[in-house]
């Protein structure tokens, strides 16, 4: 029941998922406390899993790369709920929420789910496989022309941070001539985000001896 555990912590994760995202877009904190009650069932519930697979195992189930992130996950949750109860210091899910949800989704993976015997939802899902697998191969070509807009925003920045001395950002810059324009020039900085994360993840695999599983996530994290 280790995967199945891991996956129903990792959907309950995905509300604070959702939360950042929420902060991020409208800046506001709309549904925190519900999204830290979840946060919380998924922590214990994610500790059964372990502690589960631990008592099988005779072990702590740290011998492979599934195992190791999914205790690293583990221990994250607990920190943070240390620290937001201890000190209120409630701004820190906006970036714990979606590692701790990325790290519980990749350990919740190990063990394949079962096979459909519906032939109609797995020819379904085969049609949407081959469709993400055609867009993974023609990555390069959309991380070349995010490479072309995050230099355009890195120009917008020093636009800003001449005419705009006092602070601001490029929102605050953006909004003064257009609001539609300040939407362009955030949708620009997450593709620079994205661009970053997939780079920097993709070397973090290869530096610790997993080609297999950077090539895997690469094209996981294409097809996002």
């Amino acid at each position: 029941f280790r995967s199945f555990w891991l996956r129903v912590a990792a959907f309950l994760y995905a509300v604070g998922l959702l939360h950042s995202l929420f902060s991020v877009v409208r800046k506001a904190h709309t549904f925190y406390g519900f999204a830290l009650s979840a946060f919380r069932v998924g922590v214990v519930l994610h500790g059964v899993a372990i502690v589960d697979l631990a008592m099988a195992e005779g072990r702590l189930p740290v011998e492979n790369f599934y195992g190791t992130i999914s205790l690293c996950a583990f221990l994250f949750a607990l920190v943070f709920l240390f620290v937001e109860w201890r000190y209120r210091f409630a701004s820190t899910s906006v970036a714990l929420f979606p590692l701790i949800f990325l790290m519980t989704l990749v350990a919740g993976m190990e063990r394949p789910v079962t096979v459909w015997t519906d032939t109609r939802v797995r020819d379904a899902w085969l049609i949407v496989h081959i469709i993400l697998v055609l867009a993974g191969y023609a990555a390069p070509t959309y991380l070349a022309a995010i490479l072309v807009l995050t230099f355009l925003v890195g120009c917008n920045y020093v636009w800003v941070c001449k005419f705009f001395p006092e602070g601001g950002g490029v929102y605050h810059a953006a909004r003064i001539f257009s609001p539609r324009l300040g939407v362009v020039g955030a949708l620009l900085l997450l593709a620079g985000y994205v661009v970053t994360a997939a780079i920097s993840g993709y070397e973090a695999y290869n530096y610790f001896g997993l080609k297999e599983e950077a090539s895997r996530w690469e094209i996981g994290r294409a097809h996002v």
